[in-house]
């Protein structure tokens, strides 16, 4: 799907300004722009698919490493906080057990 962004301003004196800007989320250039191509040069448009399947496989491997990144990361983070909770409760219960109700129970909550 292309996205079309057309900008169009005029000065005081007159003079105007158009900007047109055109994004599309397809892997591979339309097939006018690919047809323009051949006909420039038709070396051109094997270059184009080849250079297209090269990107495409490398923003796969980089997101594949950032998903594998951000797996890493929460659920380090998980075990952080476990371990957190676990040397609470187990001061609390050693400070419980040691004859410090009071300070125990607050450590453990």
């Amino acid at each position: 799907m292309a996205n079309r962004t057309q900008l169009r301003t005029v000065s005081n004196e007159g003079g105007t300004l158009d900007l047109q800007h055109t994004s599309t989320d397809s892997p591979i250039l339309p097939a006018g722009n690919l047809e323009q191509l051949n006909q420039i040069d038709p070396s051109l448009v094997a270059f184009v698919v080849e250079q297209t399947k090269l990107e495409a496989e490398h923003r796969r491997r980089i997101q594949k490493r950032t998903n594998l990144y951000v797996f890493t990361e929460r659920i380090s983070g998980v075990v952080a906080v476990a371990l957190v909770a676990l040397f609470g409760l187990g001061a609390g219960a050693y400070a419980i057990v040691s004859g410090h109700d009071v300070a125990g129970a607050t450590f453990a909550v």
